[in-house]
């Protein structure tokens, strides 16, 4: 593994956003690199630290010491490597990496863990781009990160005053996103919004409620159809940068209506927001741009539109149902 070096030497030709990227990766290697438990809590700390040192102004001072841990030699690339975006750029992203922290009521045994995808996630955290899909079959783990993000999210970057985020974790959701790490863009933009399909009905009727309700979508949402309130109260939310993730929004729409939603999202995109999208749809993970992951049970592995298992078996059905049909009505 290399670590970056000559990019971290502060120079003004570059913004300081790009060393600040490239610093935070060379922080981030050498992390994955320690199998000490207490030297990776360490390190962890350090980050918060330095980002506390960026928020009161020792901007230099910061890039100075996380170029101590660039290294021109070479290390041998191993499986502890995180999952990174591909083509990434070298400016953070609102949401730029997740990791599993051991802290309180942390429990290693919980169920959680036996799903290859947040095991991997723990092994080695996941670095998310601008645009990120994620794919793979029911019990993948996709709604499960999806979930424990956007309650991380809801607890640690978003003031009381947000009204547009579905409602807190329940008794019945994974305890998660207790032990997630964000490290994010500070102070955190408060748009965005995270959907899902359970849970949009209880969204909109609180939404409905409120004294803007008709000004805001013209009309309640919960007259609409289900696809017409998605698409209604996302399209809103283009007014305010944030963070948009999306549980399996096919759910609500038909066709035409994915090709809107995938519209959006680009618009999205090129706005500065950013896109978590946990999908079924090959229409949606088309998302131009976007990282693809694919859970599975060889953990999250980052795949190409053309690759994956859920596109390959649409163009199969799609080319000769039959093939498909005859072993589930045999006579």
């Amino acid at each position: 593994m290399v670590y970056s070096r000559s990019p971290t030497a502060f120079s003004p030709e570059l913004p300081f956003t790009a060393h600040l990227a490239v610093s935070l990766m060379n922080l981030r290697r050498l992390r994955t690199d320690l199998a000490c438990a207490v030297c990776v809590q360490a390190l962890l700390a350090f980050e918060r630290l330095a980002e506390l040192l960026l928020q009161i102004g020792f901007r230099p001072l910061f890039v100075s010491i996380l170029s101590s841990h660039g290294s021109s030699v070479a290390r041998p690339r191993d499986r502890t490597k995180p999952i990174r975006p591909q083509g990434a750029s070298l400016t953070m992203t609102i949401l730029s990496r997740v990791s599993v922290v051991e802290g309180h009521d942390y429990d290693p045994g919980a169920w959680y863990f036996d799903i290859p995808a947040i095991a991997m996630l723990r092994e080695k955290g996941l670095d998310l781009a601008e645009a990120t899909v994620i794919v793979g079959e029911n019990g993948s783990g996709k709604s499960t990160l999806v979930e424990a993000l956007a309650h991380a999210w809801r607890r640690t970057a978003l003031t009381a005053e947000v009204l547009h985020w579905s409602p807190a974790a329940g008794s019945e959701d994974a305890d998660l996103h207790k032990h997630l790490g964000l490290i994010r863009e500070r102070p955190a933009p408060q748009g965005g919004c995270f959907l899902r399909a359970e849970a949009m009905h209880l969204l909109f009727t609180g939404l409905d409620a409120g004294p803007n309700a008709g000004q805001a979508f013209e009309g309640a949402l919960n007259l609409r159809s289900h696809g017409e309130a998605f698409l209604t109260f996302l399209e809103s939310r283009t007014t305010e940068r944030g963070l948009f993730l999306l549980d399996e929004p096919e759910a609500a729409l038909s066709f035409t209506s994915c090709l809107r939603l995938l519209s959006l999202l680009r618009l999205l995109v090129r706005q500065g927001n950013q896109v978590v999208l946990a999908t079924h749809s090959p229409v949606l993970a088309a998302l131009p741009g976007a990282q693809i992951l694919e859970f599975s049970d060889a953990g999250i592995v980052r795949s190409e539109w053309a690759d994956l298992d859920l596109v390959q078996h649409w163009q199969s059905f799609l080319n000769a149902p039959q093939r498909y049909l005859r072993y589930l009505f045999e006579e």
